[in-house]
């Protein structure tokens, strides 16, 4: 009897490719939570530059950040159908703005490279590769995106949108009634 080559089932992954600045960027399927298009914006005073605002996502506050900056490149303009890219789980998801976003591909882990983690786009690059049309992505860490000052700034601003948002749901609420 044959038995399913495991090896070869599990040498494959899904992944989500977007151009931010002319560059080809993945991320692992797993590691995000959807794509959508830019919604309005809470933008309280004193963000910080990588930090576009706050959309509304189910009632929650979700921070937008501007990708761009933060690979130091300059900062993208955004439009209605600016592409949004959720990254994260439920406790701490955020939304990257991207240029475009191309496709979502399974890709042979064969086509990858491990690359040095200190030398490659403020160090949340993992490995670079070739898609299906042969360009040369690179693949994002998530966990590496934004540095733990960042983080923390973040979370603080985060916290004083949903403040608002809840205020805002309480009154639409009370008007309901």
């Amino acid at each position: 009897m044959n038995q399913p080559n495991t090896e070869k089932a599990f040498s494959k992954q899904w992944i989500v490719q977007f151009r931010v600045s002319g560059i080809l960027f993945a991320l692992d399927v797993k590691d995000t939570t959807e794509i959508l298009h830019m919604a309005e914006l809470l933008t309280p005073p004193g963000i910080p530059s990588f930090l576009n605002g706050f959309i509304n996502i189910e009632g929650k506050a979700i921070p937008v950040v501007d990708f761009a900056t933060l690979m130091g490149f300059p900062r993208q303009s955004v439009h209605r159908y600016t592409p949004l890219v959720i990254i994260g789980k439920e406790d701490a998801p955020c939304a990257l703005i991207v240029e475009e976003v191309l496709n979502v591909e399974r890709l042979d882990n064969k086509r990858l490279n491990a690359l040095d983690d200190d030398s490659v786009f403020n160090q949340c690059v993992s490995m670079s590769g070739k898609n299906q049309n042969e360009e040369i992505f690179y693949l994002l860490k998530p966990e590496r995106i934004l540095l733990a000052q960042e983080k923390t700034r973040m979370a603080e601003f985060q916290a004083l949108a949903q403040k608002r948002l809840n205020k805002l749901h309480k009154k639409d609420n009370i008007h309901a009634l």
